[in-house]
């Protein structure tokens, strides 16, 4: 296994996966972008074989990875609401992708920037102009829609507008809660928020970026600040929500203040009049005066308070703000800790092997693995050494090599864990790795494949893969959804990635991964625990049906990326 191999099919795996999340409109450009590099890739290939992985990771990097950054950039720019930081951004954007959605955002932004010079009337003037563009997508038309209410204070029109059909959209959700909020329809607005509750349970499930869970923070915030709950509006404000400006995250707990009613409300009301008087954000002047007409929240009945007691108790004490946050390295080893006991005790089994291995010489000399343990055909069937089967699972070839195996191991097997419990995990690990040991005995004993010195986890882990599919299998029979189809799709591509990695190397065993993932299935299928099915496991955060378009677009470009891995390895 050699370095540019190695970058070649993580670019090629890396692009074709991030086609298979993306089945919503709102990802074409991008989407097109990777699709691009994707028939670039064999061209390159051709061109130029040596330095091909160099250029089409630098393809990749500079017009994937640069965009994404700087995508991630824009959000939070516009959540803190520097707007003429986020209209830079956005140019930036639009010159790396000069189409799709990313023009009318840089359109949006070019108006919300006015307000950082006080131009309203300008403001508004162009947001009114963008929404009657003729190509502008549905989710900027909506942002365009929901500012322009606020500006001008129209929440009502908002409402009777229906945000153009579109109501089960998370941004016209935002949009319709808030204008519930404002105009003090709180009935509405707590039931609104019943509705939305499922899918906001099943986004936190999701473990999703803060981006993308941001608009069921904000449905939460609303909920709070117009129902008179301080507490847990400042939970939101200080954990999704912290991106706010300071006097922002001010305005909603004082919002929540004057909703309370009582001497809460006297106070919050003098606190509002001294922010509006000390701020520089013009707009939240405009806010805060609107704000300081708000009468208390009204007495709410007893269905009410339920939801309301629900909506708070969905904040888990165990994260900061109590939602869902960004994956971080601190909250993964902590996961690891919690639920991958099992897969730590075999990441230090393997590691002491390595280090074992250092110690008696190369790790990559193949006559220190045989001495070993590495599974030698030989060996084992005209010698008896059967003891190699178990031992050959903890060596590897060098650290590129069990660095990528850990990896690997220590992603899935926390979630082997979690769905079999560690003992299941443990039994389904060991079946498949040495049912692929044995698997790739028998072939060469058939001399369906040259004789060659067996080592690695490999074949276990893609044993956990197996489970993983065995799993959701039997989830589809309980629980049809086509979250469900979505993530064995998923597995499945997997499988068939790692199946061009290993014909593109030849010294990675094709049999022996198989062999593995097909073992794995079994002993997943069979050991199965009849508990009850976590139920984030038959969601994705679309929620809809996988098209046939994009199925097509998929199996062409798992195509494209075995080609380009065929040719690479035949050059």
């Amino acid at each position: 296994m050699d370095l540019t191999t190695l970058l070649l099919w993580l670019v090629l795996t890396g692009t074709v996966m991030g086609l298979a999340g993306m089945t919503s409109n709102h990802d074409a450009g991008f989407a097109a972008v990777l699709f691009v590099i994707l028939l670039l890739a064999p061209l390159i290939v051709l061109v130029s074989p040596r330095n091909a992985p160099w250029f089409v990771a630098l393809l990749w990097l500079v017009t994937v990875l640069v965009p994404a950054l700087l995508v991630r950039r824009f959000n939070r720019l516009v959540i803190g609401r520097r707007y003429a930081a986020a209209l830079l951004v956005s140019r930036m954007i639009v010159l790396l992708h000069p189409f799709g959605e990313w023009r009318y955002q840089h359109r949006l932004m070019r108006a919300l920037a006015l307000l950082d010079r006080g131009q309203r009337d300008r403001a508004i003037a162009q947001l009114d102009t963008l929404q009657a563009t003729s190509g502008c997508p549905p989710t900027t038309i909506m942002s365009a829609r929901m500012n322009s209410a606020r500006l001008r204070g129209e929440w009502g029109d908002l409402l009777a507008d229906d945000m153009a059909g579109q109501i089960d959209h998370p941004v016209a959700l935002v949009g319709r809660m808030r204008a519930l909020g404002e105009l003090g329809r709180i009935p509405e607005l707590i039931g609104a928020y019943a509705q939305q509750a499922i899918r906001i349970a099943q986004a936190r499930s999701q473990r999703l970026t803060s981006w993308s869970f941001l608009p069921w923070s904000y449905l939460q915030l609303y909920l709070f600040a117009f129902t008179g709950r301080p507490e847990p509006a400042m939970r939101l404000l200080n954990g999704p929500l912290s991106g706010f400006p300071r006097e922002t995250r001010e305005f909603w707990r004082l919002t929540a203040e004057l909703a309370q009613g009582g001497t809460a409300a006297e106070d919050a009301r003098r606190t509002l009049v001294a922010l509006q008087t000390q701020t520089k954000d013009l707009e939240l002047r405009h806010d805060i005066a609107r704000r300081l007409d708000m009468a208390p929240a009204p007495a709410l009945d007893a269905a009410a308070e339920a939801v309301l007691r629900e909506a708070e108790a969905s904040l888990s004490p165990t994260a900061p703000g109590g939602v869902a946050q960004t994956a971080t390295p601190r909250r993964w080893i902590s996961f690891l800790l919690r639920s991958g006991r099992a897969t730590l005790v075999l990441a230090l089994l393997n590691i002491i092997a390595f280090v074992l291995e250092m110690r008696a010489g190369n790790t990559e000399d193949v006559r220190v693995l045989f001495q070993l343990g590495g599974l030698w055909p030989p060996a084992v069937l005209q010698g008896g050494e059967w003891w190699r089967l178990g031992t050959a699972l903890f060596l590897h070839a060098g650290v590129l090599h069990i660095g990528l195996n850990m990896l690997a191991l220590l992603v899935l097997g926390p979630q082997i864990e979690r769905l079999y419990g560690p003992w299941r995990m443990l039994l389904i690990y060991a079946v498949a790795g040495l049912g692929s040991m044995v698997v790739v005995l028998g072939v060469t004993e058939l001399h369906w494949i040259p004789v060659e010195l067996l080592i690695g986890a490999s074949g276990a882990i893609m044993g956990l893969l197996g489970a993983v599919a065995a799993w959701l299998l039997r989830l589809r029979a309980v629980r049809p959804a086509p979250g469900v189809m979505f993530r064995l799709g998923q597995v499945v591509l997997i499988m068939v990635l790692q199946a061009m990695f290993d014909i593109m190397t030849p010294a990675v065993s094709f049999t022996g991964h198989a062999a593995g993932a097909v073992t794995g299935f079994v002993a997943g299928w069979l050991v199965l625990p009849r508990s009850k099915f976590p139920a984030e496991l038959a969601t994705v955060p679309s929620q809809q049906p996988v098209s046939p378009y994009h199925v097509v677009r998929i199996v062409a470009a798992s195509a494209l990326a075995a080609l380009t891995g065929w040719l690479y390895s035949v050059s």
